[in-house]
């Protein structure tokens, strides 16, 4: 009895990572390809905002396309930091720096009534994306261990902006 029981068990569990595992290499395959694409797009994305100095709604559809291309929806900050120096007597240097930080609330208005989100030369500019869901190989993982919170993927780019819009 126990070996009929046992070999049952082990017919099982072959057939199940018979299946199983080609799934998962498939989906993990397939992941993979997305998230190329995503780092792909966000790193041309970026590259073409500090070149350009300035985003405007033309360069940001055809980023959002890129990423509608996947299928997956994502979370999209777009984040510019300016420098601000100021003169200033009371301090050593005689002049005090400030950094201000401007977020989607201010850049998307801006983009959408089809005028160029401008930047100056040395500003910083930051995008980062999130994954909403994740990917189909984690959550075959996260299926298979009963895994209740699975990690979704992020993605950051950015640098300094090389150029400014007049």
């Amino acid at each position: 009895m126990k070996d009929v029981l046992s070999d049952t068990f082990l017919i099982i569990a072959t057939l199940i990572l018979f299946i199983v595992g080609p799934i998962y290499v498939s989906y993990q395959s397939l992941d993979n390809i997305i998230y190329q694409e995503v780092k792909a797009a966000t790193n041309d994305f970026q590259k073409e905002v500090r070149k350009n100095g300035y985003i405007d709604l033309n360069t940001y559809n055809l980023y959002l396309n890129r990423l509608n291309s996947t299928g997956k929806i994502y979370d999209i900050e777009l984040i510019h930091t300016s420098n601000l120096v100021y003169p200033d007597t009371s301090t050593a240097e005689g002049f005090s720096t400030q950094r201000i930080s401007y977020g989607n609330k201010s850049i998307i208005p801006i983009i959408y009534d089809n005028k160029k989100y401008t930047m100056k030369y040395g500003d910083d500019f930051k995008i980062e994306v999130k994954e909403k869901v994740p990917g189909f190989s984690a959550m075959l993982i996260g299926l298979a261990t009963a895994q209740i919170n699975i990690q979704t993927q992020f993605w950051a780019d950015g640098g300094m902006v090389q150029n400014e819009a007049f």
